[in-house]
């Protein structure tokens, strides 16, 4: 289990984004992934929100996909010059063929916010201060600072043991997106 603390306003969030599809393309059969919240923002509170209210509908990957590519796209940026951040989330709710009444119902509705603080929270209690933050649930405790480091720590985790088997990391209860 990979878990990140995700903070999609934070100024590496679209590298390790891509990083992260790397990862799962790789490893995916043997590695789940989890994401928790850690806005450092207001827009970032507001990102979170509607990741959390895509994320009812089951588009919660490609919700982040797609905050990911608005927030890149040079083009995109220059039209978001006057769209308020709600709108261009809705603009991306509706072009993934989400239910508008219901997405911005769940954007509203405070129990939506209190999972986001409740992420932060957990955060905090886990000592992390700022996203993008991973902990790989293997029973080990490591410290690595470059994307080649990690790789091969979640290509450890995930190797087949001795007897065949894949190593099962830690479970986590929450749902993963």
């Amino acid at each position: 289990m990979l878990i990140q603390y995700l903070d999609v306003e934070g100024p590496n969030s679209g590298p390790i984004y891509s990083y992260l599809r790397v990862l799962e393309r790789d490893f995916g059969e043997n590695l789940s992934f989890a994401v928790r919240h850690l806005p450092s923002t207001e827009d970032a509170w507001a990102a979170a929100a509607a990741l959390e209210a895509a994320s009812k509908q089951g588009r919660f990957l490609d919700f982040l996909a797609a905050l990911e590519d608005n927030r890149s796209d040079p083009v995109a940026a220059g039209s978001r010059a006057n769209t308020s951040i709600h709108q261009r989330q809705r603009e991306i709710a509706r072009d993934l063929g989400l239910d508008l009444a219901r997405f911005d119902a769940d954007v509203a509705d405070p129990r939506t916010m209190q999972q986001v603080e409740a992420d932060r929270t957990e955060a905090h209690r886990a000592g992390v201060e700022r996203g993008s933050t991973f902990f790989l649930l293997d029973g080990k405790s490591r410290q690595v600072t470059s994307f080649d480091g990690f790789r091969e720590q979640v290509a450890d985790a995930v190797r087949p043991t001795p007897n065949g088997a894949t190593r099962h990391p830690v479970g986590d209860d929450r749902p993963q997106h």
